[in-house]
């Protein structure tokens, strides 16, 4: 099995090193790692260990897998069986006699197990080990932090550690340690604990965006369920756990304290846990835990009870108002679907454990939205190009998978834990058969925010194909809306195909859509902006931008290592007839190239908007000329207007045909070259002195006149509510003239000419 990490994958292949994907969170904030070490590739299994193991700092990519299943061995040696269910029990190696200590009565027998999952590989303090994509696997063998600090473990798949054998091995041991971050990775089939602590003192550690995979073969229960999942018993730990994905468990999700001398303080939160056929929560001595935001899933016993532990975890808002006046905030509330209780989590004392400013401030999503954003952008982008059309997935999926084999690679990336690599088949933990209509109806319902900015492509739609829909359409009911409670869309559009892959995701409930267009995506702008003004009556947030694609030049020829000269494309195609845009909008963000007459004028109508912005650069100032005033009734809710790459001759024009009328508070301009124009530029600003209170212009020429300082002052002294003024740029002003200029200004304005600043 495969596990698709895409939407955390960063651009690996750079000279000057790898960093962590994302930044660290909670009690692991202060974690870097291996910092800006450069990043290595280690070309064999005794390299891994060496450089997991010495003192140096680094950052160590995995790109393949780490198979140490073998490399030390096998050991035969005595063991013991605990339990006499079928099928797939797991039988005990007498390791550190505990077969004879805790198990007297059990049959004894002969076992043989693999030596190296026995003991993690040892890991030095400063390391950052990162996966490339979804090739980074250790097998058949574990980590072991033992009083190191600052580690990052991030996008690995741990597996195959004598799945069958209790004390088999643990994915990864923490026995004291600091500032340790171990996030987006994926963990299953391990012997004893996916994750534990052993008795010395965890700090500083966060477990974020993990996947606890606990289906298998083997299991105390024989019921292909994982028992020992996570288990923190340390002397003074404390640990984040937060948006993990804990499925097919049986126990310790997670297990804490254990020793009454020993405190372990753990914030639980936003994490999804399905199909736990025995406990989660396991809370012992020493432990105190705040537990919020959670979602229970088919959970028999979501906490245990008669445990000592001190457990908060409120499932009412009663319950959650009880943390305001420590936290600041309210506690969330735990959402329990077909499950138990949560049994002894009530006790409010442990709430002023918990007074971390860090942590008062954690963003601590409502459980029933924790769904689309558990695996922090991992999924939902992923889904996004063919959930609408897979309803009835039970009813054809052996057809598809039979009639259809070239999708393969495409249903790979639809579904997230989506496993091909064997006979198993999974989406999102449940398996294909039954992935049922209800369930993915139920799937649809829950995703609220799709953003590929954490992505290495920046899209949704890597590698995305329009005949798959297509295809798919054939099979199923198309009569589903997709996401039909999306409230935001963030991605960039590569090419045409991409730009048809958003329209499905145009849905009246959308109020943030963030589009990047690339030079090669623009003839589909027509549609896209049609389905925009029909399809978004609530859309507050409108932003698309046009991403400039070098194009080789006529006549060059390209080679290996000799590349051809480029030219831009400066101009992207706004079809104007088309740029009605909903009357809801606020904020608006267009090239500046589909600023002409007819643009501006529809633009002006909106009723609510507060702010418009043009980026990119303005093609030879071609619309200015076009310009004439608007009516008085325009922009009647302006308020910020930024303009770049233009000249002030552009900017001004612009202005000009604003009605001074509209309460233009705040203006920024990016200019695209030194001139001599910022007198005429803040005159024209001036017609707004009732109003305006920030002024931006950088790149604001160069050396201006003493005459031209001493106009853009007085034009700027008739704005008695200006706050601030920037003219950012290479200007040579004396002490004398920017005093003599700041004073004609309202005294409470922070100015800022060139390397002269007030206050």
């Amino acid at each position: 099995m495969s596990l698709t990490l895409k939407m955390f994958v960063v651009l690996l292949a750079t000279s000057r090193g790898v960093f962590a994907i994302g930044t660290p969170f909670g009690y692991g904030a202060a974690t870097t790692g291996g910092g800006d070490a450069t990043a290595a590739v280690p070309s064999s299994t005794d390299e891994l260990i060496s450089w997991l193991g010495d003192d140096t700092a680094r950052v160590i990519l995995i790109d393949k897998t780490f198979d140490f299943t073998s490399t030390e061995g096998t050991v035969t040696g005595d063991g013991c069986i605990p339990w006499t269910c079928t099928p797939g029990a797991q039988i005990a190696i007498n390791l550190n006699s505990w077969c004879d200590n805790d198990q007297p009565d059990a049959t004894t027998t002969t076992v043989t197990y693999n030596k190296a999952g026995i003991s993690g590989i040892s890991v030095g303090s400063n390391k950052t080990l990162l996966g490339k994509g979804t090739a980074g696997w250790i097998k058949g063998k574990g980590l072991r932090i033992a009083g190191s600090s600052n580690i990052i473990i991030q996008n690995i798949r741990f597996s195959d550690i004598n799945a069958q054998y209790v004390w088999g091995g643990d994915a990864i041991a923490i026995d004291g340690g600091e500032n340790i971050w171990i996030d987006h990775n994926y963990f299953k089939d391990v012997g004893r604990q996916f994750l534990v602590t052993g008795y010395g003192a965890a700090q500083g550690v966060t477990i974020s965006d993990n996947v606890f995979d606990g289906s298998g073969d083997y299991s105390p229960l024989c019921d292909g369920h994982h028992y020992w999942t996570l288990y923190f018993t340390g002397a003074s730990d404390t640990i984040t756990f937060a948006r993990n994905y804990l499925y097919q468990t049986s126990g310790r999700g997670p297990k804490l304290g254990g020793v009454s001398s020993y405190s372990q303080t753990v914030h639980i939160y936003n994490n999804y846990f399905v199909d736990i056929t025995d406990h989660a929560l396991d809370a012992g001595p020493g432990s105190k835990a705040i537990v919020e935001g959670n979602y229970f899933n088919t959970v028999v016993r979501p906490a245990t009870d008669g445990n000592t532990g001190k457990v908060f975890a409120p499932t009412d808002s009663t319950a959650s108002a009880q943390c305001t006046s420590t936290l600041g905030r309210s506690c969330v509330t735990n959402t329990l679907l077909s499950s138990g209780e949560l049994a002894n989590a009530d006790d409010t004392s442990v709430i002023g454990s918990f007074t971390n400013v860090k942590l008062r401030m954690h963003l601590v999503l409502q459980s029933t939205d924790i769904l689309p954003t558990i695996f922090a952008h991992l999924d939902q982008t992923d889904i996004a190009r063919a959930l609408r059309v897979c309803r009835l997935w039970n009813q054809w999926s052996d057809i598809l998978w039979s009639s259809l084999p070239a999708l393969t690679p495409m249903l790979n990336l639809l579904f997230p834990f989506l496993f091909t690599d064997a006979d198993d088949k999974y989406v999102r933990g449940v398996p294909l058969y039954q992935m049922d209509r209800q369930r993915l109806f139920r799937l649809n319902q829950t995703i609220r925010h799709l953003d590929a900015s954490f992505s290495s492509s920046k899209s949704l739609f890597d590698g995305y194909n329009p005949d798959i829909p297509r295809l798919l359409l054939d099979l199923c009911e198309p009569d589903t809306a997709l996401f039909p409670r999306l409230l935001s869309l963030n991605t960039e559009c590569r090419n045409d195909a991409e730009v048809l892959g958003v329209l499905p995701l145009l849905n009246p409930s959308l109020r943030s859509l963030n589009l990047a267009v690339h030079q090669s995506a623009t003839d589909y702008m027509h549609e896209l902006l049609e389905d925009i003004e029909s399809n978004l009556p609530n859309l507050e947030h409108l932003s698309i931008s046009y991403l400039q694609v070098s194009s080789p030049v006529p006549g060059e020829s390209e080679t290996e290592g000799n590349p051809a000269s480029r030219e831009m494309d400066p101009y992207l195609h706004f079809p104007m007839q088309s740029l009605s845009l909903p009357r809801s909008l606020k904020t608006l963000s267009v090239p500046s190239a589909c600023a002409c007459a007819d643009a501006l004028f529809n633009f002006s109508c909106l009723p609510n908007l507060e702010s418009l912005t043009f980026t990119g650069s303005w093609v030879a100032d071609t619309h200015e000329g076009e310009w004439s005033e608007l009516q008085l009734s325009s922009f009647p809710d302006l308020r910020r207007l930024s303009i770049s790459e233009c000249s002030t001759q552009t900017a001004s024009a612009l202005l000009s045909i604003i009605p001074e009328a509209v309460s233009l508070s705040e203006v920024d301009i990016a200019l695209s070259a030194a001139n001599s124009g910022l007198g005429e530029l803040c005159t024209t600003l001036a017609r707004f002195r009732n109003s305006i209170r920030a002024v931006s212009m950088r790149n604001a020429g160069s050396d201006p006149s003493p005459t031209n300082i001493q106009e853009i002052s007085e034009a700027l002294a008739t704005c008695l509510k200006l706050e601030g003024l920037t003219l950012n740029g290479v200007i040579e002003i004396s002490d004398v003239q920017f005093g003599e200029f700041v004073r004609r200004l309202p005294y409470n304005c922070v100015v800022r000419i060139g390397n002269h600043s007030r206050p």
